[in-house]
């Protein structure tokens, strides 16, 4: 296999040279998509524990969802070509999962144990893989949290085979995503594979006890499920909303979590939450510093041009909002609100989505009322899940007793005009002389002034 891609490779330079249309994809390409269209077959992860001790067999023996091919080595140990990941253990008891790195195709998060620089990209990534993590745990034997460690160690192999992290020699060698590595088959074909280990971490993670919730290792899987959920899509909504939830549970504080189950809830139709969220998130931001504030504005716009009518998008929309008008000087953040709301009003992508429209509306007034602003001119729309306020019945009381009151009058006034002998002709022709005198009158009023 390796040779005929050294001769394709021969080949299709030769046919470059002469004028023969390349079809706008290299040749690693054209192959990789072969290697997809006529099911290549895809190999287990492979995963190294180095230095096994009783921790490599407490992991080992947890329930996941993928099934690896483990190899145990000792530090002077070479290295198999084809391995996914290698696990470690320190003194403290804390585990390390690092997955492989090819030269040029970096990982696109560090460490998931620690947040990246502030920016709309890193609160809402596109790409999860990363190149360690970070599993602090103290002590190991605690079954539920050693089920998260494992469920983050099979979140781990299957995000460091995205497409950018891999080659065409690693196609041929099988790393790539099928449904062969999971213990599950018969699978939707849209079906996430990450949405696979997500589901089970949330039951996992919902049942740690108050001492396992505290621990990195926790947090750690709290903050890549939350950052996955923000990004589902596709994905049903309930799983997305437990998914965030159970991140925000770990971590109330984090204000990167914030932002992402603000726009879960949002997308959930439960608005009035996802603001109250987003406006303790909108508090914490003051203290924090933005990475190119600049070009978050960009970002914003994307979303609601990208798929204006998806809610999850408008979610991270109304967030990304949150996220530059938190840090924006108060005199200038009518500027950025004019900017925004000019687009979502004449941008032609969100015609006829009121609702999504509301949303933005009602996030630039909650800002504004956090800064001491006037709220922004717009349709007073009523949010899904928003209740009336107690005043709206004692108003609609007011106004049945008044109408009351007027059916009252009118019905005597009528019983006035049926006593009088004038007839009915005489008063319309009457009201019609006055219908043509008001609007003449009104007319030379014009003139005077």
């Amino acid at each position: 296999m390796r040779g005929g891609l050294h001769v394709l490779k021969t080949l299709r330079e030769l046919g470059l040279e002469v004028g023969v249309a390349s079809g706008g994809r290299s040749e690693d390409q054209w192959l990789r998509d072969n290697l997809a269209t006529y099911g290549w077959p895809t190999r287990s992860p492979h995963v190294a524990l180095l230095d096994a001790g009783e921790w490599s067999v407490e992991l080992v023996q947890s329930p996941g969802v993928l099934r690896p091919q483990w190899f145990v080595l000792s530090r002077g140990d070479g290295f198999p070509s084809l391995l996914d990941a290698t696990v470690t253990c320190s003194r403290h008891h804390d585990l390390l999962i690092t997955t492989r790195e090819r030269s040029g195709l970096d990982a696109a998060w560090f460490d998931w144990a620690y947040e990246r620089p502030l920016n709309f990209a890193s609160v809402f990534p596109t790409r999860l893989d990363c190149s360690r993590a970070t599993l602090a745990t103290g002590e190991v034997g605690y079954q539920p949290l050693l089920n998260v460690m494992r469920l983050v160690l099979d979140f781990a192999c299957v995000s460091a085979r995205h497409p950018a992290r891999t080659t065409t020699r690693d196609s041929i060698d099988g790393r790539t995503l099928s449904w062969s590595m999971f213990d599950k088959v018969r699978l939707g074909a849209n079906t996430d594979p990450l949405a696979l280990i997500a589901r089970p971490m949330a039951e996992q993670l919902a049942v740690l006890d108050d001492a396992a919730r505290e621990t990195g290792a926790a947090q750690t899987a709290a903050r890549v499920l939350g950052a996955w959920a923000s990004m589902a899509d596709e994905q049903d909504a309930s799983l997305r909303r437990s998914c965030a939830e159970a991140a925000l549970s770990l971590l109330p504080d984090e204000v990167e979590t914030q932002l992402r189950v603000g726009a879960a809830r949002l997308a959930d139709s439960d608005d009035e939450a996802g603001l109250e969220l987003l406006e303790q998130a909108a508090i914490n931001l003051q203290e924090r510093e933005l990475a190119a504030a600049t070009d978050q504005v960009n970002f914003v716009l994307g979303e609601l041009y990208a798929d204006p009518g998806c809610p999850l998008a408008v979610g991270r929309a109304a967030a990304g909002v949150v996220l530059v008008g938190a840090r924006v000087p108060k005199e200038q953040l009518p500027y950025f609100r004019d900017d925004i709301l000019d687009e979502v009003d004449h941008g032609g992508t969100m015609v006829g989505l009121d609702q999504h429209k509301a949303i933005i509306l009602e996030t630039f007034r909650m800002l504004e009322s956090l800064k001491g602003l006037r709220p922004a001119k717009g349709p007073n729309l009523r949010l899904v899940g928003q209740k009336k306020k107690g005043k709206a019945g004692k108003r609609s009381k007011e106004a049945s007793g008044n109408s009351a009151a007027k059916v009252a009058r009118a019905g005597k006034a009528v019983k006035t005009a049926a006593k009088t002998k004038k007839p009915a002709k005489k008063r319309a022709k009457k009201s019609a002389v006055v219908g043509r005198i008001v609007p003449q009158a009104a007319k030379g009023r014009k003139k005077a002034a």
